[in-house]
């Protein structure tokens, strides 16, 4: 008699499993373990070339996590430093997608979402790094020396190879540099 096979746990199906779970069922650092599995969902997408699945189920993530981001309206549990840094980068990594689908004007819906997720990544990285106290949309000289992340020099990596736990003055130049690009797609060069 052959033995019965388990059923194999794919990351969609372990997403819509976790869905049914208590989030105390991923005790310590639950919000960290979910996003965890959307993360491989998507890096596994974007490996077969499917950037705008894979950019879906990071806006997926990142609505989850919203839901206990006290800035975004949530009220469930305890938001640690850990989740605000995955916040971040998730967005950075659904507008980095978002601009590799965008057409060549930028001007499509894909480029508006590059422009709103970049745009929120940049100015939560302001917040966070404390920019010597000037506030997102202040018109202020910045420069890189400005900014003091919490996690600077940390190299916790993800499936994928992102860096999606930890915000550096790299990543925030990155973030920076892909907003140039759509801007200088779209021709507004100022």
């Amino acid at each position: 008699h052959p033995a019965p096979s388990s059923p194999v746990l794919t990351p969609h199906r372990a997403i819509e499993t976790s869905k049914t779970l208590p989030l105390e069922a991923f005790a310590p650092e639950p919000l960290l373990k979910v996003t965890g599995i959307y993360i491989s969902l998507s890096a596994l997408l974007e490996s077969v070339g499917q950037h705008r699945r894979a950019m879906q189920v990071m806006q997926e993530a990142l609505a989850f996590l919203d839901r206990y981001d006290p800035e975004r309206g949530g009220q469930e549990g305890e938001f640690t430093l850990a989740d605000r840094t995955r916040s971040i980068g998730l967005a950075q990594k659904i507008g980095t997608l978002a601009l590799q689908v965008a057409d060549t004007t930028g001007k499509d819906q894909y480029g508006q979402l590059a422009e709103s997720y970049l745009t929120r990544a940049l100015e939560a990285m302001i917040k966070l790094g404390g920019g010597a106290g000037v506030s997102p949309g202040e018109d202020a000289k910045l420069v890189g020396r400005d900014f003091q992340f919490p996690q600077q020099g940390e190299a916790a990596e993800d499936v994928d190879g992102a860096r999606l736990n930890t915000v550096t003055r790299k990543s925030m130049g990155m973030t920076m540099e892909a907003l140039a690009d759509l801007y200088v797609r779209r021709g507004e060069h100022e």
